[in-house]
This record gives C-alpha cells, sequence and structure tokens, in this order.
C-alpha cells in the first residue's frame, strides 16, 4: 500500500511517510526522526514524546494519538 499518514494539531500537519528505508516523522517541511520499521512504532513514540522534537517542541503535548487507525491515510 503506498500512501502517508497525516494529523493536524494546533502547531500545523503531522506526517508519518514511508521511504526506502523506514517511516519517518515529519512536521510541515521537516522529517525530524527515522527511519522507523513500522508506521505504528512512529505513532507511539510520536505520541509519547520519545522521538526527536520538531521545531515546535514535544510531541507529547499536542494530543497525537499513539493508534494510527485516527490518523487520516492518504493514499497516493
Amino acid at each position: 500500500m503506498a500512501g502517508y499518514y497525516r494529523y493536524s494539531t494546533r502547531v500545523g500537519e503531522f506526517r508519518i511517510a514511508p521511504s526506502a528505508a523506514g517511516w519517518h516523522a515529519w512536521h510541515g517541511d521537516d522529517c525530524f526522526d527515522g527511519p522507523y520499521p513500522t508506521a505504528q512504532a512512529l505513532a507511539e513514540d510520536l505520541a509519547n514524546g520519545h522521538t526527536a522534537w520538531p521545531s515546535c517542541g514535544d510531541p507529547s503535548r499536542l494530543g497525537i494519538p499513539e493508534d494510527l487507525g485516527s490518523w487520516e491515510l492518504i493514499r497516493s
């Protein structure tokens, strides 16, 4: 399945997107962490602040859900 996940917060959109190496976390145009072996593992770490932090600060303070089912899947 080609595509990526996105979730909107008060400080902008976060994306979990694939590459050849794995899954990466994005905030706007900034790729700030990855690769992760699965999108779900990255969502959990992002929601709990266990990733590198984007320029907006601690992602765990933004209400980002751990469950990818709460993210919007964008098929490409």
